[in-house]
């Protein structure tokens, strides 16, 4: 009778959410058929399997169901995702959540970015770009690191002391880019490390026809790092580290009568997206709109409604032979807008551009507001990438953000805009990328209180700043 009774206030005790002892549980996904080499990278046991991949390949999926498989293999046991940007981790928890809908018991905590399995065990998902990091208790099921070539080697080696104590196993999925520190894992001669490679066209559920299509509008490098899983020596990563890019705020500037705003205007319509980014003489930057599927009609007003509330310059690509940047630049100029015109489709033009941009980011002279866009554009950052280039026998940098369907660009490029119409203001851009080379990478050049003009006023910008 007392037994009987202690288990019936078991039971009520339970059902108000207090912990149960973790118990093991069987369970089946029935969604998940693997492919051979998925299935080789499953029979590995070694503590770290580093799996690099082509697009499309099922690299997230296999991760996905690895993860879920060894947390249920190990009762109350404590798991994590680390993503280099929340958009990337979103791909994950999709997979995550999708197969753990066949789990009984399985609950997705939206807010804390947690699944709690009915075995006691948790999988918490985390992601470089926001302030927490990979916290919680020793980390003694599986630690999986997704599109590791886009997260900085610091922020790897900072998230492994999580494993320190505990004795979970480590998964690397990744598209590489360049030979970073995802190749030293992936070359290791560990005798505790494995690795595999996804190729794209290895895989049944790829489109052979669609592949196909996409290596012939790609550099043959650019296609074996997408598509081949090949590890490239020219590529590599244009902004490794924005840490210290974004701020909450900045300071009031209503009392200067010469910011010297720049719009930085990168234009697309139906498939690319039309960004507007702010930046004043202090490097201070603010995206202030993103949009597609809008009449050039309707784009225009709003763009010479922003550059004349904010008294600024416009810089825009002019495009190839004139093309729709040319036509805008009309309009603009047509209701008074100053306007600089840029030509990004010149080898070396936008590679001047680019190159400035990542100086001023490196040495912490541009800053960018967070805000409802600032998310995209550090998704863009952490996956934009250069390649090098011979042109007319001479090297040159192309950069590119990934040939992929559903990646973008455009908010980097604005940036860049921006930036560039704040330092050169009206004299345009150099010819050759090497007038440009000295300038760029020197940082006492931008402590310099001369500066450039444009307009009708002198531009400085060795003026003060502010602290984040």
């Amino acid at each position: 009778m007392v037994i009987a009774e202690l288990k019936r206030l078991a039971e009520r005790q339970g059902a108000a959410g207090l912990p149960r002892r973790p118990r093991p549980v069987e369970a089946r996904i029935t969604s998940y058929v693997p492919w051979w080499a998925q299935r080789m990278a499953s029979r590995s046991r070694a503590e770290t399997r580093v799996v690099v991949a082509g697009r499309q390949s099922g690299k997230t999926h296999w991760a996905s169901f690895e993860v879920l498989r060894i947390a249920m293999e190990r009762p109350g046991s404590f798991s994590a995702v680390l993503a280099p940007t929340y958009q990337i981790a979103q791909t994950a928890i999709d997979k995550l959540r999708a197969m753990a809908s066949e789990i009984p018991g399985a609950v997705w905590k939206e807010q804390k970015k947690r699944l709690l399995l009915p075995n006691g065990s948790k999988v918490a998902v985390f992601s470089a770009d926001r302030k927490e990091s990979v916290r919680g208790p020793s980390i003694d099921g599986v630690f999986w690191v997704d599109e590791g070539a886009y997260l900085s080697e610091r922020a790897y080696e900072a998230a492994l002391g999580a494993l320190a104590s505990g004795n979970g196993r480590v998964i690397v999925t990744t598209t590489p880019v360049g030979k970073n520190w995802v190749y030293q894992e992936f070359t290791s001669d560990d005798v505790e490390n494995a690795h595999f490679r996804f190729r794209s066209s290895d895989s049944p559920y790829s489109n052979k026809a669609r592949l196909r299509r996409l290596r012939r509008k790609m550099s043959a490098d650019k296609a074996a790092q997408e598509f081949d899983a090949i590890f490239v020596d020219d590529l590599l990563l244009a902004f490794p580290d924005t840490s210290r890019l974004f701020a909450r705020g900045f300071p009031d500037r209503s009392y200067d009568p010469a910011l010297q705003n720049v719009l930085g205007v990168d234009l697309g319509k139906e498939q690319d997206w039309l960004v507007v980014t702010l930046m004043n003489r202090y490097g201070e930057a603010t995206i202030l709109g993103r949009w597609r599927h809008l009449k050039w009609t309707e784009t225009v007003p709003r763009l010479v409604a922003m550059a004349q509330d904010h008294d600024a310059l416009v810089v825009l690509d002019h495009g190839a032979g004139g093309g729709y940047g040319g036509v805008l630049i009309d309009f603009l100029e047509a209701d008074g807008v100053r306007v600089l015109p840029v030509k990004t489709a010149v080898v070396g033009t936008k590679a001047q551009i680019v190159e400035q941009c990542r100086a001023d980011v490196e040495w912490e002279r541009i800053h960018v507001l967070q805000n409802t866009h600032s998310a995209q554009l550090r998704h863009e950052l952490a996956t934009f990438q250069g390649i090098k280039r011979v042109h007319r026998g001479r090297e040159v940098m192309v950069y590119e953000g990934p040939q992929v369907e559903g990646e973008h660009d455009d908010c980097v490029i604005s940036l860049c805009l921006a930036n560039w119409g704040r330092v050169r203001g009206g004299s345009g851009p150099e010819e050759e990328i090497e007038d440009l080379r000295e300038f760029v990478l020197d940082p006492d050049d931008m402590e310099s209180d001369a500066g450039f003009r444009f307009g009708g006023g002198g531009y400085r910008f060795g003026a003060p700043g502010w602290r984040q």
